[in-house]
């Protein structure tokens, strides 16, 4: 009888253990992994301009280390860190995590740099970073042998950089064997003095000659390699191939490809529709309004014979696009033709505009709450997407309508009030026609809404990144785009959205920022586009294989896949091609949070720290081990309360059933 009582309370401590064992469990595993950190040191090329205006190269000791955290990046310098660099650092964490196929909130990277330099600026050691930050995060080595100098791009590219020969002469004289450069910056142009006698008159003249760095390196033991590609640098750097994600083609799901099918021959009837009926209008009209309405017509017939024959190659989103447009432009045909008619301008787009409203809320009252699978987010961020955009053009159509500005500008291509209450119309059927393809995916159960808005914050701070890095760049040079002007909007309407609790809408216009911010430093810094489109539709595909081996189909992502596919001008697919990379390595990002993300910051913070009397790697080893020591003590608490929990409870259990 005795011993019933203690048998029955070591029954009950080994449940209460068992119960607790996951906690237990999730406390040992974060303990371990706050004792490993991996730190990486290269060399990185730089230049000093000196007082008469004479570049020399330096090299630079950058040193990197990864620990355990929260996706903060943190910068330590002996000299002064520029804002481009800070930005730079940021992107290269965000690259370097993707490629590592890892979680970036999961961990915090210390950067040092140790230089003779009054500043550290300039985006040129952004692949050393990204590779740095990569080896630290898969636990490789780096060649020594190897120096590389070049921007890093938030897609994976490698962007162009200056000062290239007098950071081949410091990589040489540092011992490099391999010196790795932007592709398409093999040559470099020197300014070289020519003297010329003429009788007793010698004429000086200043002109720009090109230099091989390739026959340059020969002679200084260097070989010098263009890139581009971090997989690229990464290769020479390891002698590893970063895991590659292949396939042969791309096709939308059937469901979705059906629906699209259908919304092309709803906006192609309408459009048909809308031209039978100006067409009645423009016999009334004088001779120069009906030839304007005419060419309208023509353009709109062109858009549905385009949509047509892409229906034929199966092409169904690249359809019902062309078809959209198409539906756009004859419905402000017909209201031109009716303004020339006679009938109130203002009528007919307050008309249009409450139409469009109502369209609006009946997309806002089917669109769920939370989507059940990563599928239904893709569509429910298109949707709401498109919700606000038609919110938007339905305040310009009204700002329009009160200067009377009514037709579109022929000079300048901008639009008018008529154009405006049109494709906000035509925008708010687009959103209502996406939400309804949410029938093709309805399985699973709902995402967390704590997740949802995570992934959200995550799409924010992606972009703000990136739109930072954009703006620093292009400052630098002193060149204004109108991508970076696209892209800063885009941003600013991110914010205010998600801070409104808009997440899905605030994540499209987030990734709408990134793809232009991109373009921005694409469009401005590299001569030969075709190379980074080819590189940038590689890393498109590798991503999509990536969801897939997850199960994914992403619906949105596929279809913008296929428009870069048929799309002619280079920037316009470059664009399709970052749009879907930037939609699919979110929804890569989301599948990670949601094993094992416990919080997740909606905003990261990069912090300069300068000090001139100890070493930048004193400053960090410092930061890491009191953070290491404070993490430390507090799981070893948690462990041991949970361990005297589960006694007490034993205990409590045992005494009860002695009773």
């Amino acid at each position: 009888m005795r011993r019933r009582p203690l048998y029955t309370s070591m029954v009950a401590l080994i449940i209460s253990i068992l119960v607790l064992l996951p906690s237990i469990s999730y406390v040992t595993t974060a303990l371990a992994s706050n004792f490993e950190s991996r730190s990486v040191t290269l060399l990185v090329p730089a230049v000093v301009t000196l007082k008469n205006g004479t570049e020399i190269g330096i090299t630079t000791k950058l040193t990197v280390k990864v620990v355990p955290g929260s996706g903060i990046v943190y910068i330590a310098t002996n000299p002064i860190a520029g804002t481009d660099t800070e930005a730079t650092a940021r992107v290269a964490f965000l690259v370097a995590s993707y490629l590592a196929g890892v979680n970036p909130y999961k961990f915090n990277v210390y950067i040092s740099f140790n230089t003779s330099s009054l500043m550290i600026e300039g985006p040129s050691a952004g692949v050393a970073m990204t590779v740095a930050i990569l080896a630290a995060l898969r636990g490789d080595h780096l060649r020594k042998d190897v120096i590389a100098t070049g921007m890093v791009n938030p897609d994976g590219t490698v962007g162009p950089v200056g000062g290239l020969l007098a950071k081949l002469e410091a990589a040489a004289k540092s011992g490099a064997k391999y010196f790795l450069i932007p592709e398409g910056q093999r040559y470099v142009y020197v300014t070289k003095v020519i003297r010329k006698q003429v009788g007793i008159v010698v004429i000086t003249k200043e002109t720009r000659v090109p230099v091989d760095l390739y026959k340059v390196g020969e002679k200084l033991g260097v070989k010098v390699i263009q890139v581009s590609t971090i997989r690229e640098a990464y290769w020479y750097f390891t002698g590893k191939r970063l895991p590659a994600y292949h396939i042969s083609g791309i096709s939308l799901p059937l469901c979705l490809a059906q629906h699209l099918k259908n919304l092309t021959i709803n906006y192609i009837n309408a459009s048909i529709k809308n031209i039978e009926s100006t067409q009645k209008l423009t016999k009334l009209l004088p001779a120069s309004e009906a030839k304007y309405i005419d060419e309208l017509i023509s353009y709109t017939r062109g858009l549905i014979n385009s949509s047509k024959s892409y229906i034929k190659e199966n092409l169904t989103y690249v359809a019902a696009s062309k078809a959209f447009n198409a539906a756009i432009l004859s419905s402000y045909t017909l209201y031109a033709a009716e303004a020339f008619a006679g009938i109130d301008p203002g009528q007919i787009v307050n008309e249009t505009l409450e139409n469009a409203l109502k369209v609006i809320n009946e997309t806002e009252e089917i669109l769920p709450f939370t989507p059940k699978n990563y599928e239904e987010l893709e569509i429910i961020v298109a949707a709401s997407t498109r919700v606000e955009m038609a919110k938007e053009a339905v305040n310009e159509a009204r700002r329009l309508l009160s200067e009377n500005v009514i037709l579109d500008n022929s000079i300048t291509g901008e639009w008018g009030a008529l154009h405006e209450a049109a494709y906000a119309y035509w925008r708010a059927v687009s959103a209502r026609d996406w939400a309804q393809t949410l029938r093709c995916f309805n399985h699973g159960r709902p995402l967390s809404f704590s997740l949802l808005r995570s992934v959200s914050g995550f799409a924010l701070y992606y972009a703000n990144s990136v739109v930072s890095y954009a703006t620093s760049l292009l400052k630098e040079v002193g060149v204004s785009s109108d991508f970076l002007n696209t892209a800063t909007n885009d941003l600013n309407k991110a914010y205010d959205l998600f801070y409104k609790g808009e997440i899905y809408a605030s994540i499209g216009y987030s990734l709408e920022a990134i793809s232009y911010g991109i373009i921005s430093i694409d469009s401005t810094f590299v001569s030969n586009i075709s190379t980074i489109v080819k590189a940038a539709k590689l890393e498109a595909y590798d991503a999509l294989a990536r969801l897939q081996s997850k199960g994914l189909s992403p619906p949105l992502s596929l279809s913008y896949l296929e428009f870069a596919k048929v799309e002619k001008d280079p920037i316009n697919k470059l664009y399709f091609y970052e749009l879907s990379s930037s939609y699919m390595k979110l929804l890569y990002y989301a599948s990670g949070f949601s094993q094992g993300m416990s919080q997740t910051p909606t905003s990261t913070q990069t912090v300069t720290q300068t000090n001139t009397t100890k070493t930048s790697e004193n400053i960090t080893t410092k930061t890491y081990t009191a953070v290491t020591r404070a993490l430390s003590s507090s799981y070893i608490a948690e462990a041991f309360l949970l361990l005297i929990l589960g006694l007490v409870i034993g205990l409590i259990i045992g005494r009860m059933s002695k009773e």
